[in-house]
């Protein structure tokens, strides 16, 4: 798979990249271990500390390959949109009250 080349600085000082390895995640960043999670698959998944970016609470996760940067998802994390997956259900997003991302409050 090719991977195209990105930067972003996260406010922590990490240059997340797509040359990015997990032994580099861990040495620049140690307190990432806390949220390490094993697929057991070859997947391992880290949750950068979140932070606030005007009314958006922004979430970063990584996921790599056998220590290759394969995955980044973004999420806004903001309170309104409920608490985490442990949260989530079928009926709630479902729900008529949810509006999608893009439409305006």
């Amino acid at each position: 798979m090719t991977t195209r080349e990105f930067e972003l600085w996260h406010p922590t000082g990490l240059l997340v990249s797509s040359r990015l390895t997990e032994a580099e995640l861990i040495s620049n960043l140690p307190q990432v271990s806390d949220s390490r999670q094993h697929k057991h698959t070859g997947w391992v998944w880290y949750r950068l500390p979140a932070y606030e970016d005007h009314d958006v609470v922004v979430r970063i996760a990584l996921g790599f390959n056998r220590g290759v940067l394969e995955k980044v998802t973004l999420s806004d994390g903001h309170s309104k949109y409920g608490g985490d997956w442990k949260d989530w259900s079928q009926e709630k997003e479902c729900s008529p009250r949810r509006k999608p991302w893009h439409v305006a409050e």
